[in-house]
């Protein structure tokens, strides 16, 4: 009978012991895993402020130019994209690129929303450059164009956009 106790004495004491470790373990596991997310979070939030600053330090003077250039397109977006199918309105503005054609491949190594921002607002520059005329422009391109101007995401860099460019 006592040789009875005793093993039930030594399972339940071995039942305990490994409840105790495997919630010890679980607990460890979990702080492991937010440390590692912390870090992660922290590496993107770094990687992140290091976007900002090239797109700051290497694109700024072209993007601000760029973008002081669209601003004659304010009056073309108050109109609808149906009236350039029945009419035409020619953007004949010179767009600069030197500075991106030399990063851009170098940006996408390093998504983030900043890349992501500054490489779609190039799309547009890009589109704005190849079609000189809206009344070639599909609708999505249209939209696409007029998004990028009318969001401002330009403003995501925190810098003046100047209101006058002379050519």
């Amino acid at each position: 009978m006592i040789e009875l106790w005793m093993s039930i004495i030594t399972a339940s004491s071995g039942f305990i012991g490994a409840l105790i470790g495997g919630i010890i373990t679980s607990h460890s596991a979990k702080k492991q895993i937010q440390v590692e997310s912390d870090r992660i979070n922290d590496e993107k939030k770094e990687a992140e402020r290091l976007n900002v600053k090239v797109v700051k330090t290497f694109l700024m003077n072209e993007i601000k130019y760029n973008i002081a250039l669209l601003q004659e397109l304010e009056e073309a977006f108050r109109l609808e994209f149906n009236y350039y199918k029945e009419n035409s309105y020619i953007f004949n503005k010179e767009f600069k690129f030197e500075e991106y054609d030399r990063v851009k491949y170098e940006l996408i190594k390093y998504p983030s929303l900043t890349i992501n921002t500054t490489v779609e607002i190039y799309q547009a520059f890009y589109l704005l450059s190849r079609k000189r005329d809206f009344k070639s422009y599909t609708e999505n391109e249209y939209d696409f164009v007029k998004r990028i101007y009318k969001n401002s995401l330009i403003m995501n860099f925190d810098f003046e956009i100047p209101k006058i460019v002379s050519l």
